[in-house]
């Protein structure tokens, strides 16, 4: 085991690549699978995931885009490339203060422009990153998960303590195993014989390419290994084969170290469960791994996850075993686990109860198998010492420093928890739920789930308060809910029982019984030549009497039912005057969207009259000693004194409210804007639209058909002998950038 920090590497690349993305590094919270599916469809790039987010490489272009769709984003860095990025390999251990901390959350540490990093240093460059962002539905634990049915005290006695030693000694035996060598390959033979032994007939080797630490010119990295091997049993349900419970442990080591405590005791402890419930039925299925390249990056954990992802397996729970019984523990365990800890409570439970262990709960990063399930969205968990050897990756790693009743102990506890999870149902799968739009009743639907006798419902609202529950049986999936408060916030969960008792976690949703439809929203309308584009996103698919969109212009509804989200008002009456407009939804009953306190949009089409323009002076008075905004004055009107134009001073525009100032519906009636502008201590026209800038304007009106003149004046003026500059702009400056909302 590698006491190390949150380590992502997609195994799909034959070499390894460190991408070079040069961006801002941003935290962003991800509260829903709409949230992922959306950060997934942007050009970004995931490199961990935190307990409460993602750490993310992002440009400026989607980062607005995250910022209009109100993410909780979390500035970290400007203009990071992934190759000056570093973390800290061993939590807790102190890498002095050379190196710039950029970020610390959840025990990962990432550092910043470093260079020189070598295979000694507590310091690993970040490889690889995650395939994509994960929604981690929120979850909670539920009361009585196990019931009285289980006669443990049996099963956990069949643990060997001569066993487990000799399993010890004998990997230690093989050598350091380091990932793709000789000893390696033996301890994966000998392995394969032991699964064998206990007459498994689902066993194979599967091959991939793992890491290996490489010295090149004096600096070490880490370069494609191939002949690594993960060794994989089946034991299939007999109820629910479809569920998968696994239980892994790395057998590979580092270079010189014997690996007793890292990891032949995990080794031994996955062989000896194995052995132990061969002959038992289970209602789930059990899978055993020895996972090869643990000890570089977590390759073939990563390899397994991403495969196993791929092919949408159900995995109730991974657990890894690694680090089992350095002789400075006796009495005490840790158990690192994801979001939801669960499973790793009843391991807490099981082990104080039949082990005499005290576990610790902690969402602590620490480098094992378990870290590539959680990353991809599985539930998992880590079972370790409570203090880690001092020996991990030394020479003297043996079994001299096992406490060997203490690790016999820790299996008899990982062994309960294996037997009860294989037998307890999952977790109840693709909650939903519909609104039936008489304000006070819900309907809540699942998937379907083999072997339960009963689904229990819970449901709750705060404000008022409504507590209550129902028994479902099996098969129904779908029951409507009757008799809630009308507008009030409800939270559901369901939890599946069989004769063993109640699934250990359960997804909770939140719905609320309205009356009337929903509102639209994000409506956007934009003008155009002789017509008016609008569009909105539509809230109403979760109610089960939802009829369509209508559109009320100038108080009155319009006679048309919409089925999609997109409106075109080219009705030949609109002229240039402004018209109000309320996008609403309309139920089966004929009940509308309430739109009491909602401001409705006011717009207007282009006319974009032949020979018509407006002149507009943009000279900034603030500037008033490097700008004279009278001769930009003088000159537009002189030169267009010739045409039918109008005037338009714009050169207080930074002292109005934004509501006041120029804006896109100005433009509309001309076919020719001319904008004139003195510089003075910055560019007038190119500044951020919050700030009074106009180009975004512009770039629309051109983009329906309008033409438009830019002009500048500035130049070198003296003010009390001094020479200055009437133009400040620096491109680079963050202060001057420019993006159009078009």
């Amino acid at each position: 085991m590698t006491p190390r920090l949150l380590s992502i590497f997609p195994f799909f690349f034959f070499v390894l690549i460190i991408p070079v993305f040069s961006a801002d590094l941003y935290k962003v919270s991800v509260t829903s699978q709409n949230d992922a599916d959306y950060l997934n469809s942007l050009d970004i790039q995931p490199l961990f995931m935190l307990s409460d987010g993602y750490l993310i490489l992002v440009d400026s272009t989607n980062a607005e885009k995250m910022y209009a769709k109100d993410f909780n984003l979390f500035h970290v860095a400007s203009g990071v490339n992934l190759t000056d990025l570093a973390m800290n390999w061993h939590p807790g251990v102190d890498i002095g203060p050379d190196y710039p901390l950029l970020f610390h959350q959840d025990n990962l540490r990432i550092y910043y422009n470093i260079e020189g990093l070598g295979k000694s240093s507590n310091l690993r460059p970040i490889y690889n990153t995650i395939p994509k962002i994960v929604y981690r539905r929120k979850s909670s634990l539920s009361t009585n998960r196990i019931s009285g049915e289980y006669d443990l005290e049996p099963l956990i006695n069949q643990v060997n303590q001569n066993t487990l030693q000799s399993h010890v000694l004998r990997l230690e035996a093989l050598g350091d195993r380091l990932t793709g060598s000789d000893s390696c390959h033996a301890a994966r033979d000998w392995i394969i014989e032991q699964f064998n032994s206990y007459g498994y007939d689902s066993l194979y080797a599967d091959e991939f390419v793992g890491y290996r630490w490489f010295l090149n010119n004096g600096s070490w990295e880490l370069v494609p290994q191939e002949g690594c091997f993960n060794v994989i049993v089946t034991k299939l349900g007999k109820v629910s084969p479809g569920r998968q419970i696994i239980i892994g442990a790395h057998y590979d080591g580092q270079e010189g170290s014997p690996g007793a405590d890292d990891n032949a005791t995990g080794v031994a402890a996955i062989l000896e469960i194995s052995r132990i419930l061969s002959d038992i039925d289970t209602e789930n299925t059990i899978i055993f791994i020895a996972f090869d390249s643990e000890e570089t990056m977590g390759a073939g954990s990563r390899y397994y996850a991403e495969k196993a992802l791929d092919r949408n397996d159900n995995i109730i729970h991974m657990m890894s075993l690694d680090m089992l019984g350095c002789d400075l523990n006796n009495h005490e365990a840790k158990l690192c686990h994801g979001p939801v800890s669960s499973y790793s409570e009843i391991w807490r439970e099981l082990a104080a109860s039949y082990a005499s262990i005290s576990a610790e709960l902690t969402t602590q990063i620490l480098g094992s198998d378990h870290l590539p399930f959680l990353e991809l969205g599985f539930d998992a968990a880590l079972v370790i010492e409570k203090y880690l050897t001092p020996h991990v990756h030394l020479p003297s790693d043996s079994a001299v420093y096992i406490n060997f009743d203490y690790m016999t102990r820790m299996v008899k506890a990982s062994l309960a928890t294996a037997y009860v999870t294989a037998h307890l149902p999952s977790k109840v799968r693709n909650l939903s739920g519909m609104d039936v739009g008489d304000g006070k009743s819900l309907q809540v639907n699942w998937e379907f789930q083999a072997g339960l006798n009963f689904y229990r419902i819970y449901y709750q609202s705060d404000s008022p308060f409504h507590s209550d529950s129902i028994d479902v049986p099996n098969p129904i999936t779908s029951v409507t809910l009757i008799n809630l408060y009308e507008d009030a916030e409800y939270s559901f969960s369901i939890v599946g029982h069989n004769q063993y008792g109640a699934s250990p976690i359960q997804d909770t949703i939140t719905l609320i019984p309205h009356y009337l439809p929903r509102r639209p929203g994000d409506i956007i309308i934009k003008p155009n030549l002789r017509y008016l584009e609008i569009e909105w996103t539509g809230n109403n698919d979760i109610e089960l009497d939802f009829s369509h969109y209508a559109i009320i212009k100038d108080g009155k509804r319009l006679p048309v039912q919409l089925n999609e989200t997109f409106f075109a008002d080219n009705d030949y009456s609109l002229g240039d005057d402004f018209h109000t407009y309320y996008i609403v939804a309309v139920d089966q009953g004929g009940n509308i969207s309430d739109t009491v306190g909602v401001e409705p949009l006011i717009a207007k089409v282009a006319t974009l009259t032949p020979g018509k323009i407006l002149a507009v002076n943009r000279s900034n008075i603030s500037s008033n000693l490097l700008v004279n905004e009278v001769v930009t004055g003088e000159y537009l009107r002189e030169s267009l004194s010739p045409f039918d134009f109008e005037y338009y001073s714009d050169t207080a525009y930074n002292y109005l409210p934004e509501s006041e100032r120029l804006n896109l519906y100005d433009f509309l009636d001309y076919e020719l804007v001319v904008v004139g502008s003195e510089s003075g201590r910055g560019e007038d026209l190119g500044i951020p639209p919050n700030l009074g800038g106009i180009l975004d304007a512009i770039d629309y009106y051109q983009s329906i058909g309008g033409k438009v003149i830019l002009f500048n004046r500035w130049g070198n003026i003296t003010i009390q002998s001094e020479d200055y500059s009437t133009i400040h702009f620096i491109e680079s400056s963050p202060d001057y950038y420019y993006q159009s909302r078009y």
